[in-house]
């Protein structure tokens, strides 16, 4: 029963993830003049995903953590959530995703729904309280960190299909971050971010 409630819940979050670079296929006849055969997801509603994934998967789903279950059913939660999150973190931070949302941005400019703003609404949760990280926040936070070094080719670079330099930006950025909490911090959180700093600089470097 506990695999089929996470079942479920996997194919909510995978068709509210679908609307992020999302796009609508719609057939048309020659007659209809003024439709659309391809047009991209509204921004809003695109936000409005981003910020689902934020209140129920990214936020730590604690209703999926039961220690009854635990205890006499040997269900593992931490495996199941890490799963989840780290699923949906390979779908948007991606060279397929990040190549559709930038060419909303070059069709649409200001109305289209930009990298840049999925990045910093997915910060929102996933990198926030950093003195306060849990074992559920560290796993996420460490898959985050390698789906954005995966846009990285073999040399380092930032694929120029995923918008340039995107992905060196957001890592630098995220160094920043983890340096800071590295050092406000101590034990396995301290030890985490370290490995995270690591983690960044040799894909930076190509070691």
């Amino acid at each position: 029963i506990y695999s089929g409630v996470v079942s479920q819940f996997n194919r909510y979050l995978g068709h509210v993830t679908k609307n992020v670079a999302g796009i609508y296929s719609n057939s048309i006849t020659v007659e209809q003049t003024d439709e659309i055969a391809r047009e991209f997801v509204p921004a809003n509603i695109q936000k409005r995903a981003i910020a689902f994934l934020n209140e129920q998967l990214f936020t730590t789903p604690e209703w999926l953590i039961d220690r009854q279950l635990m205890e006499k059913a040997k269900i593992l939660p931490m495996n199941v959530i890490c799963s989840l999150q780290s699923g949906v973190l390979a779908r948007l931070i991606n060279k397929n995703t990040l190549n559709k949302m930038s060419e909303n941005e070059i069709l649409n400019g200001k109305k289209a729904y930009t990298s840049a703003q999925m990045f910093n609404d997915l910060k929102k949760v996933i990198w926030s309280n950093l003195g306060q990280s849990d074992i559920y926040k560290r796993n996420m936070q460490k898959a985050y960190v390698e789906n954005l070094i995966n846009l990285l080719d073999k040399k380092g670079n930032a694929d120029k299909n995923a918008s340039g330099k995107r992905p060196h930006g957001q890592l630098t950025e995220l160094k920043r971050l983890v340096t800071s909490a590295a050092g406000m911090t101590s034990g396995t959180a301290k030890g985490h971010y370290q490995n995270l700093i690591t983690l960044i600089d040799n894909a930076l470097s190509n070691k």
